[in-house]
């Protein structure tokens, strides 16, 4: 037991210290974490033989139910609202037609059947929350036509779709007599009723309740979330569809002390990514991936260039989007943890494959990081698409007057100014993401998004002028300060 929290303080203190270099490599951090749980594997320098499937699936499971949960609960719904449509469509025919096409080109390319092709494409057909989060974040990448905020949406709302597809795929291979559409049908109604019930219970007792002690809110929201994933999970439902409508639902309404829950889950979901990537890490035996290298890069070449924007491209432009906004949503379509998730599930439940899916997975999410992880802050700028910091705007200086209905992206400057001492003594740039204006008494707040974890105000009249204001660029990260009138 000992040695395990040895364990687990020195990979959790190595994976704190390796971040903080990943953020100077243009790869993503979680390459990282991955390639540390490789170095303690059976492969690595440590040795330690490690090949619970049953272990890492529970673990696997717990930590990506809170970073589902967090993914909706960061959802600005107002924001979101002009993608919603888009992402919904992504998140749900989309995965069943890029698993459809993946799963042909597994036939066509692999030599395997047809059903086993498609179980492989339902395992790999969903983009990764985790993935997305982290290289959006992690390269403070802004995107222009909402494209960040579709990108989020999808992500984090189309892996209950890939699970659910995963499971009735898992069924129809290994020979069960099931309805498909009662199936789905029940996977979804169970979970969406589940999740809908759960949220807004949760949000009446955090409103209505004092729980006695200064941390009880933040608790309760812990425990809330793992029965809002086990209890539709235990009746037959879609878990993952529970947590993510649930943290929706709560994030999008008032509830005292939710600065401190942000923080609370800032933590955890670090803490969970940590952990998934490097136990997949110690998971996997890196002298077997060679004999899989090859159908995976096929496969992975194929979604990339083919089956992602066939799919993406048959969604969007009927919507209006440019070719530059499809160029970009067809190269952010990363796999990971989630799909490495359910290859386990796969595996576990015995079905013959031709090759071994678990490793196929693994080398497909490696390349997808390595690769679309790493060159998409290119791919976003060569397709004009990408929001930056331009130093012809930097000598613009002037104060705009903003309605408090108006939501504007835009580029705070602070620094030394002679004519507003108020604005703060230090050459320093501020960012934040895109806010909206919102009047709650008589502060003017910015509202929550993903990376903004504090409310900025300022007392107002109905209007506030901000000085050092640039439109059309993306804010990206949060602190406080107070805005001049």
């Amino acid at each position: 037991m000992n040695q395990l929290l040895l364990l687990a303080g020195v990979v959790i203190v190595a994976c704190i210290l390796m971040n903080r270099i990943a953020a100077k490599l243009p790869l993503p951090s979680l390459l990282l974490f991955i390639g540390l749980g490789m170095c303690f594997g059976v492969d690595g320098f440590f040795k330690i033989p490690f090949d619970d499937y049953e272990l890492s699936e529970a673990i696997c499971s717990v930590s990506l139910l809170f970073v589902m949960f967090y993914g909706g609960f960061g959802t600005n719904l107002k924001t979101a609202k002009p993608v919603m449509g888009k992402a919904f469509l992504l998140s749900t025919a989309g995965v069943v037609m890029t698993a459809a096409l993946v799963g042909a080109a597994a036939h066509v390319l692999l030599g395997v059947g047809w059903m086993e092709g498609i179980l492989i494409g339902s395992v790999i057909a969903s983009t990764d929350a985790a993935s997305v989060f982290n290289v959006l974040r992690s390269k403070q990448l802004s995107l222009k036509y909402n494209t960040d905020s579709l990108l989020e949406l999808e992500s984090g709302s189309n892996d209950p779709i890939s699970y659910m597809m995963t499971i009735l795929m898992i069924s129809l291979v290994s020979g069960e007599q099931i309805s498909v559409a009662g199936l789905l049908l029940k996977q979804i109604l169970i979970g969406a009723a589940c999740g809908f019930l759960i949220g807004k219970a949760s949000v009446f007792i955090l409103n209505q309740i004092d729980f006695g002690m200064k941390q009880g809110r933040t608790i309760f929201l812990f425990a809330a979330v793992i029965v809002g994933y086990a209890l539709p999970s235990v009746a037959g439902g879609n878990g993952y569809l529970s947590v993510y409508l649930c943290g929706i639902l709560i994030g999008n309404r008032f509830i005292p002390d939710k600065k401190e829950m942000v923080h609370f889950f800032d933590i955890l979901t670090e803490i969970a990514q940590m952990v998934i990537f490097f136990l997949l890490g110690l998971l996997v035996t890196p002298s077997q991936l060679p004999e899989v290298f090859v159908p995976a890069l096929l496969l992975c070449l194929f979604m990339l260039f083919i089956g992602r924007p066939v799919s993406v491209l048959a969604i969007l432009k009927p919507f209006g989007a440019s070719w530059q906004q499809i160029g970009v949503v067809s190269w952010a379509g990363l796999r990971g943890v989630a799909s490495i998730v359910f290859s386990i599930y796969v595996v576990l439940s015995g079905i013959p494959m031709t090759y071994n899916l678990f490793n196929m997975v693994f080398v497909i999410v490696l390349l997808s990081l390595a690769v679309q992880g790493t060159l998409l802050p290119v791919v976003s700028r060569k397709q004009g698409c990408s929001l930056s910091w331009s130093k012809e705007k930097e000598a613009l200086s002037f104060p705009m007057e903003i309605r408090l209905s108006d939501r504007m992206i835009c580029w705070c400057f602070v620094g030394k100014n002679t004519q507003n001492r108020r604005m703060g003594k230090f050459h320093v740039l501020f960012c934040f993401w895109m806010c909206e204006f919102q009047t709650a008494g008589k502060e003017l707040q910015l509202g929550k998004r993903s990376l903004v974890r504090t409310i900025f105000s300022v007392s107002c009249d109905g209007t506030a002028k901000v000085s050092h204001l640039y439109p059309d660029l993306v804010m990206t990260s949060g602190i406080q300060m107070n805005l001049c009138q």
